[in-house]
Formats: C-alpha cells, structure tokens, sequence
C-alpha cells in the first residue's frame, strides 16, 4: 500500500498595520456617493465608542459671522501671496507642484488613491518643527507645553511618518463650516459628526507645539481626555489665526505614552503651570478634571481618598446646588510639582489620508452659506462687524484642551 503524502497547508500571514490601506467610511451629510468599497482587507473601518463617544455639551452659543474664502495662493518667492477666488467655505493652498491646469481643486478631482500605506522611513525631527514653515504666522504662546528636543526625539523614536499620494493641498476651514455640514461642537476639543461616522479632534499648535500640523506626521498632545485613545479621529490643526482657520491633516490614531513627570511639569513655564490650574479648578464638564480637583482637596483637607470620598466631592464640584471644596492655583500647581497628580502625554499617529472627504469639504463648501448670530443667512462675500471677534471666541474655548 502507498504511503499518502499530504502537503503542508499553506502559512497565513497576518498583514501589518502599516500593509493595510485605509479608507474610512464617508457618510457626512451631503456628500457626494461613494465609489465601489475596496476588499475588506484594503481598508479600515473608523472605529467608534458608544453614541455619544464625544459629548457635545456646548449648544446654542451666539457667536458673530466667520466668512470662508477659497483663496489660490502661488509660491513665487518664500513669501506667499494670497489672492482671492470665487468659492466660499474654504481655503485651498497648493503645498506642492502646481496644481493640474491651474486649478488646485482640479488634483482632488482626478485622485484615484483614497487611501495610503505607511512607511518604514523614521521621522526627522526637523520635519516637526515647533512651529514649521507652513504654520509661520502661529506664534506660540507662553502656557504652550515645551519639552527638550531630544525628548521629543525619543517619544516619537520609531514612529514612522505616513506618505500621502497624490500630496495633499493646504485645505483650510473654520469650525462655523464643519459644525453646521457635518455637526458637532464648534466649541470644543473633541466632537462626533451628526452621523457617527467620524470623531474630529481640534488641537491647536500654540499651545501643543509638537503635535501634528502636516499631513502625514506624528506628534505629541498634551491632554487628560483618553476619549481619544479609543477611537481613529479626524483631526484638525488651526494653522491660521486671522481669521481663525483649521487644515486637515488626516486620520490618526491616538496612544497614551506616558504621564508628565513631576520635574518636567516643574520645568514649565509660569504661565503653562497658571493655565492648567485654571483648567482643572474651573472645568466641570469633563470627570477627568473633576476627579483631579477632587482628589488635590481632599489631600488638602486631611480625607481618605476612597472612591465614596472622591465620588461625593465630585458631586459636590458638578453641583449647583452644593459648595465645593476650596482650592486655588497654587494648590494645584503644588500638587502637580509633586507628581501626586499628572498630565498625559499622547502620541498622535497618522493611519490614513481621506481625500473623499477632502473633495467632499470643497463640494459642500461652493453651495454653504454662513449664517449670522440670529440664525438668518447671510451673504457669503460680506463677513459682517462681528467677524474679528468671532475669531477670537473660536480660539479660545474655555472646554478645551488646546
């Protein structure tokens, strides 16, 4: 009798993260069908928390008219020179060669690649600059956290940047437009789209130097909100401040690296150690700061710190109808120096670049129109008296962490 030789099976092999293209899903209200979805192996299905993931709490704020411009701006020199075009909504800026027959937009249209993989190639520091050539006009501000370049070097060792083809154009928002065509708070670091489909994160480069302001790269934030660990988020950089506008730098996937230190707090600024005392005894909305409060009074009181005691002075911060513990600055700051409290450090890595949704923001923004604080329409070409001051509402919102 013949001895049967049966054949190895084959070996799977799991494809890498940075193997797998990545399309997110676009369900954004208005925006135009959607191609053929690729393999299911070919993309990555954004994931989401429990409805809400980000709790908008922030409604029905009167804020003044913010105008959009789509604005073609030309390198001739290192300088650039912006001139004004027909489209309202938003700003686009070629970042690279010049865009096909003259029209920026016209690169968007003729992409056939909604998706990119990663590369092996590790970031150089240089490409992450505190504040890089494209951002030149954000200053940052003094209560910006600042660490060593050579810690920010080895937090983001390893940490590769993801290329983007076709290179993106510099497509510049504000807030007022992507809350009203695709919701969420106008107001507030971390907010969830009408459809669930994407959690948009709004840092801003003053005072988070080191996080990402070009598509594709890593970088670091300085905030206690882990919401955004749980969830791939579209995030937004404010790379204009007058008027306040936002450039999207894709889809990124947040960890939490570790905690600031208590010599690295005590390094800070003044001003860095004031602005995060004032965050953490006049924020009520969010547990992690309440809970941060909390416990710095207790300490500070002589109590047990159980879970009934924290959970009762929370109760007691959150409530209108009770009086908190007392605390100032100082108490904070203290309690931060001595590491009895911490600050957490996350590390910001881009997965994918959707540039559906890139052509799905230049589409919408040709038919919006911005509407004025008493809810009317208003014209797209007159940005009305309230227009400075809507900028300076929007770039400093009391709720968030940037």
């Amino acid at each position: 009798m013949q001895e049967t030789t049966v054949p190895p099976r084959p070996s799977i092999t799991t494809p890498k993260p940075q193997d797998i293209i990545a399309l997110p899903t676009s369900g954004s209200r208005g925006s135009a069908p959607s191609p053929s979805p690729a393999p299911t192996s070919e993309r990555i299905k954004p994931r989401c928390l429990p409805i809400p993931p980000f709790p908008d709490v922030v409604k029905n704020r009167k804020r003044g008219i913010e105008q959009l411009q789509c604005v073609a701006v030309t390198k001739q020199n290192k300088k650039q020179k912006v001139t004004k075009g027909q489209s309202d909504g938003c700003n686009e800026v070629p970042s690279g060669p010049k865009s096909i027959a003259g029209s920026p937009i016209s690169a968007v249209d003729k992409s056939q690649n909604n998706g990119v993989t990663a590369s092996s190639s590790l970031v150089v520091r240089s490409t992450l600059g505190r504040v890089s050539n494209r951002q030149k006009n954000i200053m940052v501000k003094p209560e910006a956290l600042r660490l060593p370049d050579a810690t920010v070097s080895e937090y983001l060792k390893g940490c590769a940047r993801l290329p983007i083809n076709p290179a993106p154009k510099k497509l510049l928002v504000s807030r007022q437009f992507i809350g009203e065509m695709y919701g969420g708070s106008q107001f507030t670091l971390l907010a969830t789209s009408t459809d669930k489909s994407r959690n948009f994160i709004f840092p801003t480069p003053d005072i988070n130097p080191d996080m990402p302001t070009i598509p594709g790269n890593p970088g670091l934030l300085l905030s206690c909100r882990r919401e955004m660990t749980q969830v791939i988020c579209t995030l937004f950089s404010r790379n204009e401040t007058k008027p306040a506008r936002w450039e999207y730098i894709g889809e990124y996937e947040s960890r939490l690296l570790r905690q600031l230190s208590a010599l690295e707090f005590t390094q800070q600024t003044q001003a860095m150690k004031n602005a995060w005392a004032k965050k953490i005894i006049k924020v009520k909305k969010w547990p992690v700061y309440t809970g941060i409060r909390a416990r710095i009074f207790l300490r500070k009181d002589g109590q047990a710190l159980t879970d009934e005691n924290v959970e009762a002075e929370i109760l007691r911060i959150t409530s209108k109808a009770t009086q908190s513990g007392a605390l100032n600055a100082s108490d904070v700051i203290k309690a931060l120096e001595r590491g009895e409290e911490q600050l957490d450090i996350i590390r910001m890595t881009c997965v994918s670049y959707d540039h559906r949704f890139v052509k799905d923001i230049i589409t919408q923004s040709k038919s919006w129109t911005q509407k004025s604080p008493n809810g009317k329409g208003t014209s797209k070409h007159k940005a009305g008296k309230g227009k400075k001051k809507t900028v300076q509402m929007d770039s400093e919102s009391s709720d968030s962490d940037s």
